[in-house]
């Protein structure tokens, strides 16, 4: 019996043959189930370490931004200004589908450097900043951090 799965391939993301999915073959037909794990697992990869990375920086909303592989899931760090030339680096968020995967380090290099580039002083709220600092140490980074 032949299984014509094997000659259709999946278009979504891998373009492997649909057979080397799950299927079940029942006496005179082919039953194809596809998982929506084996596609979500492949959906779901995120290289945080790709240079390509873009932190966007939505000044209007005080937030830097990553949209993560386009969809609506997105990485954010919030701040707020505090007085003219000083602001609170609030919050990072990451959601939990990609956490431990450096994400959260691309928002802090960028709000940072926001900071040093605009000649501001910080307010480090956000623990993961702190860490990031930390971690860090630049001095370019510590000239302009409240203590």
């Amino acid at each position: 019996m032949r299984c014509f799965a094997s000659d259709v391939l999946c278009s979504h993301f891998c373009s492997a043959p649909l057979c080397s999915f799950l299927h079940i073959i029942s006496s005179s037909s082919c039953f194809l189930k596809l998982t929506v794990m084996a596609h979500t697992a492949q959906a779901n990869v995120f290289d945080a370490n790709n240079p390509q990375i873009q932190v966007e920086h939505d000044k209007k909303r005080r937030q830097f931004v990553i949209r993560l592989n386009g969809s609506h899931d997105r990485a954010v760090l919030l701040y707020e200004y505090v007085g003219k030339k000083t602001v609170d680096l609030q919050h990072t968020e990451v959601p939990d589908a990609y956490r431990g995967r450096g994400i959260a380090k691309h928002l802090a290099k960028a709000a940072m450097d926001f900071v040093v580039e605009e000649d501001l002083k910080a307010h480090l709220t956000c623990w993961y900043i702190q860490k990031y600092v930390k971690e860090n140490p630049q001095p370019h980074y510590f000239e302009h951090i409240y203590q």
